[in-house]
């Protein structure tokens, strides 16, 4: 509190709390429930990303504290998150991302996206909607954003053991049946 006139001032432990803070997407907000009710489990961590422009994938939220990815420009052939977003994509728009994305791809990468081999693994991830990590350990599910946007949502169990990897399972059915965006129809 001020001495002069009474009013309240903002502390530099408030500058601290805030240094963490971003702007969300409004995307964010219409996934919002959804990861609300997967933190709630308290086995998992979660992070959501988006296309922010042609050829950007960006994660815009993530549970990890550890692992803050905010605003990371995410690999279109190598990152979980972003390869089950382009399965909302149309194919006229997922080769302007591809195409937006060459420049900046690896050797290896680019390989992959102009040999076509990458387009082959999203053809063969289409049917099951869902991308599981070896070990069951995590799970990716596209997600249709407000005005098409292109989005994917990424689940990973903070420990392992038969149990989690179930109820992750479990987890992903109960999405794929409860939550349409997550459908690829």
């Amino acid at each position: 509190m001020r001495l002069g006139d009474g009013a309240f001032e903002l502390t530099h432990r408030l500058d601290e709390m805030m240094a963490d803070a971003h702007v969300a997407p409004c995307t964010v907000d219409e996934v919002a429930p959804l990861l609300q009710e997967i933190l709630a489990e308290k086995i998992y961590h979660v992070e959501f990303g988006m296309f922010q422009e042609p050829g950007r994938f960006e994660i815009a939220e993530c549970s990890r504290r550890g692992r803050m990815r905010y605003g990371e420009c995410c690999s279109l052939v190598n990152d979980d998150t972003a390869i089950v977003a382009q399965l909302t994509c149309s194919p006229r728009r997922l080769a302007m991302h591809l195409d937006a994305y060459l420049p900046r791809a690896t050797c290896e990468e680019r390989e992959l996206i102009q040999s076509g081999q990458h387009v082959d693994m999203l053809q063969d991830i289409q049917p099951k909607g869902i991308l599981m990590s070896e070990g069951g350990i995590s799970a990716a599910l596209p997600w249709a954003g407000s005005g098409g946007r292109c989005c994917g949502l990424r689940i990973e169990l903070k420990t392992t053991s038969r149990g989690n990897r179930c109820a992750l399972e479990e987890l992903v059915s109960h999405i794929q049946e409860d939550w349409p965006q997550t459908s690829l129809t």
